[in-house]
């Protein structure tokens, strides 16, 4: 776990603290965004945060807790925390709701593909088909 000072910050300087990281962090590019997160924390808090967001991803995507923990490599406890913020919290949610909208469009587009075209049709890659299919299979069962 992370080791703050004890002394604490007064709630105004703390204030001007985000709005320095927001100024940082804020409207950059993958690669300039990738850079700084390399410059500002180590691999494993990047790890760990990386986790954080997909777990609240997937428990938006309604993906069963069991599975979660275990695609993830997180404890059940740890996805009922999340499970609990997600439900108090609509924040960070809102924020991936987009996210998973378009998701759901490319997985109809794919779905609607699949069953145009199924494995056998002339045409058609029996190994591709076969595979896109699978895929659509996990996306549904793991949500990635």
């Amino acid at each position: 776990m992370t080791q703050i000072s004890r002394f604490k910050l007064k709630e105004e300087t703390l204030e001007k603290l985000y709005s320095l990281m927001f100024e940082v962090l804020g409207k950059k590019s993958k690669n300039e965004f990738l850079l700084i997160m390399n410059d500002l924390v180590s691999p494993t808090e990047k790890i760990m945060i990386s986790k954080r967001i997909a777990v609240i991803y997937l428990l938006t995507k309604n993906i069963d807790q069991r599975t979660i923990a275990h695609t993830m490599k997180v404890s059940l406890s740890t996805i009922s925390k999340y499970a609990l913020l997600v439900k108090v919290s609509n924040v960070l949610p809102n924020a991936l709701s987009n996210l998973i909208r378009n998701e759901g469009i490319r997985l109809l587009i794919s779905e609607i593909f699949v069953t145009l075209f199924p494995p056998g049709t002339p045409n058609s890659s029996w190994g591709a088909t076969w595979e896109l299919k699978k895929e659509i299979g996990r996306k549904k069962s793991r949500g990635f």
